[in-house]
């Protein structure tokens, strides 16, 4: 199988001091990636701090990088995109992982308490301990 991916090759020829070539170094380089989609799914599903917002600047400033031709440049902006949407997915499976707790554990509570009635509820509220009828 071959891997579908786009390589840059760069040729750098070394000079003596005369201006013949010395020698030549063929260097192959993959294109960094800009992760907007991911950056895009995070901006708009959930956004802790901005972190979406700044995911996505950072792709988008990736993505214009890599038009114009400066790699490292769109290779930063691609990793730091890739860190912030790290740590955005990480805070929303967190805030999934403590919503799921919470209503488990409001369910078992229901639960156990059974039934609420209105005479149930009358007769154990504290406030009526202090106002007897």
């Amino acid at each position: 199988t071959q891997k579908n991916t786009k390589e840059i090759t760069f040729l750098l020829v070394v000079f003596c001091h005369r201006g013949a070539p010395l020698s030549y170094i063929y260097i192959r380089s993959t294109m960094p990636k800009d992760h907007i989609i991911w950056s895009l799914c995070c901006f708009l599903y959930f956004n802790p701090c901005c972190l979406g917002l700044a995911a996505l600047i950072c792709s988008v400033k990736a993505r214009d990088r890599k038009l114009l031709g400066d790699i490292e440049a769109a290779r930063k902006h691609g990793s730091t995109a890739q860190t912030l949407n790290i740590i955005s997915t990480v805070f929303f499976c967190i805030f999934i992982l403590i919503m799921v707790i919470v209503v488990a554990v409001l369910v078992a509570q229901r639960k156990r308490a059974g039934p609420i009635t209105q005479r149930s509820m009358d007769r154990n509220h504290p406030l009526l301990s202090l106002f007897p009828f």
